[in-house]
């Protein structure tokens, strides 16, 4: 159910409220096993894949490295802050990022916003050892970076939320979320 194919055209002709959807609630709590993600060919492709980033990044000099992390994070923090309805561009963002500069006509929460982003992936890369697993805890951490002087409150949500433009109601009190959440790290660690 997690690969299976759909006609997203058709079903974004409908309104939200009248959308069929297979289930209320994503199962967590059902083993999924890795390898039934992806094909044989896949797993494959990946291996070969990973194979050669080792290599190539192995002959990397350290500014050649440096200057894909900062493209990369100039790149997620843009992204990520975007699809929290930030209104950087991504000029606007690199700007921030190199220069230091806020775009004119944004709101100050926005650079925050860019710039937390921004501490929070330079933090995970400068403990990478650390980030090989991940945890509740973990997550919380890189959290309060993300949300730091913005007014968003901290740790797992305690109350209902609905996501605009599904029928999707994801799980409403913090006993649900925290075992899903503790399950979601075990299927990725």
């Amino acid at each position: 159910p997690l690969i299976r194919q759909f006609d997203t055209e058709r079903y974004f002709e409908k309104e939200p409220d009248k959308r069929e959807i297979k289930k209320d609630k994503f199962n967590f709590m059902k083993k999924i096993e890795w390898e039934s993600l992806f094909t044989e060919k896949e797993l494959k492709d990946i291996k070969e894949l990973t194979k050669n980033y080792r290599k190539n990044i192995s002959s990397y000099t350290p500014e050649q490295i440096n200057k894909e992390l900062e493209r990369i994070t100039i790149e997620f923090s843009w992204k990520s802050s975007h699809i929290e309805g930030n209104t950087y561009t991504l000029l606007d963002t690199e700007r921030l990022i190199k220069e230091h500069e806020e775009a004119k006509g944004k709101t100050h929460d926005e650079a925050v916003m860019i710039l937390n982003h921004k501490a929070a992936l330079e933090y995970v890369w400068n403990n990478r050892e650390y980030f090989k697993t991940i945890s509740l805890k973990k997550l919380e951490e890189v959290h309060a970076l993300i949300s730091k002087d913005l007014q968003i409150s901290k740790g797992l949500r305690k109350h209902p939320v609905g996501i605009i433009g599904t029928n999707y109601k994801p799980h409403d009190n913090i006993f649900q979320i925290e075992e899903v959440v503790g399950n979601l790290c075990k299927f990725v660690n």
